[in-house]
């Protein structure tokens, strides 16, 4: 499991992220540590992965990717995205496909949280693209201008109040998201530090809290 919050506006996204790991066991899914979920896209966009792990290895895969291209317009990098997770993700369900019919119970859901600036467009977007019951290709989730993934809705309630005055700092909202985590963090070990926030405006993109 992973616990998101996301908010997004025209001169800004800003997305925070837990670390926790979770392994699939017979009697049910179990924590086991914490990796990094949040990875920068160029000079100008990220990607952060929820659900199944293998989406940690396609957010790394997908960096090397976009770096080797020299893609920065998030626009392209979308496309290069859609293409290259619908590709990578089908060949490791054909490569995993019979642990997957010996584990029905096991999790299939994996989505990724996609945000950047586009040059082209002058402003900033976001998309969610999500994957249930193993199914392709990825489609992408409606999103407002904020958005806790799963939901948690006093924290989104709260979240979006602050989100909705332009002239709150990215700092004070990012410090929010933090101490929003820690306290999902305290009462559900499914979500756990260390905690990731990162926002990208039209200066490209800023981390305010990083996995170490």
């Amino acid at each position: 499991m992973s616990q998101q919050i996301l908010g997004t506006a025209e001169d800004r996204v800003l997305l925070a992220s837990d670390s926790r790991v979770m392994a699939w066991e017979e009697s049910g899914a179990v924590a086991r540590g914490q990796v990094r979920k949040l990875y920068q896209l160029g000079s100008h966009a990220f990607i952060c992965s929820a659900g199944l792990a293998v989406g940690v290895d396609l957010s790394q895969a997908l960096q090397r990717e976009i770096r080797a291209a020299g893609v920065t317009d998030f626009m392209e990098i979308k496309v290069m995205a859609r293409e290259f997770l619908n590709r990578e993700y089908r060949r490791f369900l054909l490569e995993n496909s019979r642990w997957f019919q010996e584990n029905p119970e096991a999790p299939r859901l994996l989505y990724f949280t996609l945000a950047g600036y586009s040059e082209r467009l002058k402003k900033c977007l976001a998309c969610v693209l999500e994957s249930k019951d193993l199914a392709l290709p990825f489609t992408e989730i409606d999103i407002g201008p904020v958005l806790t993934m799963p939901r948690v809705l006093k924290v989104e309630a709260r979240f979006a109040h602050l989100w909705s005055d332009p002239s709150q700092p990215l700092e004070d909202l990012a410090h929010f998201c933090l101490q929003a985590l820690e306290k999902i963090a305290s009462r559900d070990e499914r979500v756990g530090a260390p905690f990731q926030v990162a926002a990208v405006t039209a200066r490209g993109v800023e981390f305010f809290a990083d996995f170490s």
